[in-house]
């Protein structure tokens, strides 16, 4: 069976911007003091626990001064950006191509949202 998964070490990133279902792979992470609530983060120790989770993530324009742009990826032109939530120094192992959704009926007075 053929995957439709592309490799981020193989098969490098997108061509293009959108959301993409992604593997991420972290190294789960325990902070040195567990009273503490703000924490630096220097303030977590590594496990040496790889776990990876299927989920979707942004991969666009990288911005000036962009904090949100995932570990190893450039700081400039196409990048995968973490989220709200993210994992600590997640990475995107593979992503799988944007899917064409068909169109659908919607109900009467109901209209799409306008992207801007």
């Amino acid at each position: 069976m053929e995957s439709n998964w592309k490799i981020v070490a193989k098969d490098g990133n997108p061509d293009k911007d959108g959301i993409y279902d992604c593997i991420l792979i972290h190294e789960k992470k325990t902070l040195k003091d567990m009273t503490k609530l703000n924490t630096s983060e220097e303030e977590w120790i590594p496990t040496g626990e790889m776990y990876a989770v299927r989920e979707s993530r942004w991969f666009g324009l990288a911005r000036p001064d962009d904090s949100w742009i995932m570990k190893d990826q450039p700081k400039e032109g196409l990048v995968w950006h973490e989220e709200c939530g993210s994992y600590m120094d997640e990475y995107v192992y593979a992503w799988l191509p944007m899917r064409d959704y068909p169109e659908i009926e919607l109900p009467d007075g109901v209209e799409w949202e306008a992207d801007d």
